[in-house]
C-alpha cells in the first residue's frame, strides 16, 4: 500500500510538471496558426473601405446629362490620409465612365466648359485606423490585435451653371478584424504614420500569470514535503 501511495503522489507531481510545461509553451507562442485567409495591410484596408464607400455614393447618385464634366472639390478632410480616398475617388469615377477632373485642373479649362458641368463637393468627416484592443485569448494564448477602420463621407452634387444642389449623399463604413500581434510589422508601413496607430496594451495575464505559476510551484513543494514525511 505504501508503494501505491508513493506512486500516487509521484504521479501528481508529474502531472503538475506537465501542466507547467504546457502553460509555458502557450505563453511563449508568438502567433496562432494561419487559417489560409490573406491578411491585408493597413494601407490596403483603408483603400478597400474607401472604394466601398465611394461605390455606394456613385450607386445612389442620380443620372447626369451626357457630355457634362464633373469637377471634384474637397471642402473638408482629416489630413495626410485623405490622399488614399482622393485617388480611389478619381479611379472609381473614371471607371464608371464619368468625365471628371480635379479642382486644380479647372484653371486650364475654358470658362464655358466649367460652367456647363457639375461640381461634386465632398467632405471626409472621418477616415481612421485604430487598434481598439491588444490582448491575449484566455490570458495565456498568443497576443492578438483588433484593427478598426472607419470612414464617414458627405457629398453634394451641384449644377455649376445654376448653382442648384442636385443631390446630397452621406455614408459611413467600418471594418474590423483580428490579426496576430507578430504581424504588425508586416501590415504597417513605415512611410505613412496613419498606418501605425498607437498600440495601447494592458493584459490581465501579466498579473494572473505570476499568481498561477506561484500556486503551481507551491503545490509542487507541498507534495514534495508531504511525500518526504510519509517516508
Amino acid at each position: 500500500m505504501r508503494f501505491f501511495r508513493k506512486y500516487s503522489k509521484l504521479q501528481k507531481i508529474i502531472d503538475i510538471v506537465i501542466i507547467v510545461f504546457l502553460f509555458s509553451s502557450l505563453s511563449a507562442s508568438s502567433a496562432p496558426q494561419q487559417t489560409g485567409d490573406r491578411i491585408y495591410s493597413n494601407f490596403e484596408l483603408l483603400n478597400k473601405l474607401s472604394i466601398t464607400a465611394i461605390d455606394e455614393i456613385l450607386t445612389n447618385m442620380p443620372s447626369l446629362e451626357d457630355g457634362k464634366r464633373i469637377l471634384l472639390i474637397k471642402s473638408r478632410g482629416v489630413g495626410e490620409i485623405d490622399f488614399i480616398f482622393e485617388n480611389a475617388l478619381l479611379e472609381r469615377t473614371i471607371g464608371a465612365g464619368m468625365d471628371v477632373y480635379r479642382e486644380e485642373k479647372a484653371e486650364t479649362d475654358s470658362v464655358q466648359t466649367v460652367q456647363s458641368g457639375y461640381e461634386l463637393n465632398y467632405q471626409v468627416l472621418r477616415m481612421s485606423l485604430k487598434y481598439p484592443d491588444i490582448s491575449r485569448s484566455w490570458w495565456i494564448g498568443a497576443k492578438e490585435v483588433e484593427r478598426l477602420v472607419q470612414i464617414h463621407l458627405f457629398v453634394q452634387l451641384v449644377d455649376i451653371e445654376s448653382g442648384d444642389i442636385v443631390w446630397i449623399g452621406e455614408t459611413e463604413k467600418e471594418f474590423d478584424d483580428v490579426i496576430p500581434y507578430s504581424f504588425l510589422d508586416i501590415v504597417e508601413d513605415e512611410n505613412y504614420t496613419f498606418t501605425r496607430p498607437e498600440r495601447k496594451e494592458f493584459s490581465m495575464g501579466k498579473l494572473i500569470q505570476p499568481i498561477i505559476v506561484t500556486g503551481i510551484v507551491a503545490g509542487l513543494v507541498s507534495l514534495f514535503f508531504s511525500n518526504q514525511s510519509d517516508e
